[in-house]
C-alpha cells in the first residue's frame, strides 16, 4: 500500500472514530438515526425513479443523491474517441508494448 494512501486512509479511520465517540455521547442519537434514514429513504426513492425512467439507449448517472442525464453521443465526439484509442494502439503494438484498451463505463450502479 502506498503511504499516501496509508494516510488518507488513517485519516478517514481516526474521523470516523471522532464521530462515532461524538455521536456516542450525544442526547440525541436517535434524531439523528431517524434523521439519516429518511436521507437514505429518499435517495433509494431517486434511484428506484432513475431505473424506471431512464430508457437503456440513454446515458444516466446517478451522483450524490442527483439524477444527471447526459446528451447524446454526436458523430464527432465518437470519430475523435476512436481516434484517441488507435493512436495508443497503433504505437504499442508496432513497439510490442502489450495491449491498449479502454473501460467501458455505463454510470450505473451494479445492480444489487
Amino acid at each position: 500500500m502506498q503511504f499516501c494512501t496509508f494516510l488518507m486512509l488513517q485519516r478517514k479511520y481516526d474521523l470516523w472514530n471522532i464521530l462515532t465517540e461524538k455521536l456516542h455521547r450525544s442526547p440525541k442519537p436517535g434524531l439523528y438515526y431517524r434523521y439519516i434514514r429518511s436521507i437514505l429513504h429518499e435517495e433509494r426513492k431517486k434511484l428506484k425513479q432513475l431505473y424506471e425512467d431512464v430508457l437503456e439507449d440513454q446515458k444516466a448517472e446517478f451522483i450524490n443523491g442527483e439524477v444527471i442525464v447526459h446528451s447524446p453521443v454526436r458523430i464527432e465526439h465518437n470519430v475523435t474517441g476512436k481516434f484517441l484509442l488507435e493512436l495508443p494502439d497503433m504505437h504499442v503494438r508496432l513497439n510490442r508494448l502489450g495491449f491498449a484498451g479502454y473501460e467501458n463505463d455505463d454510470g450505473f450502479p451494479d445492480p444489487q
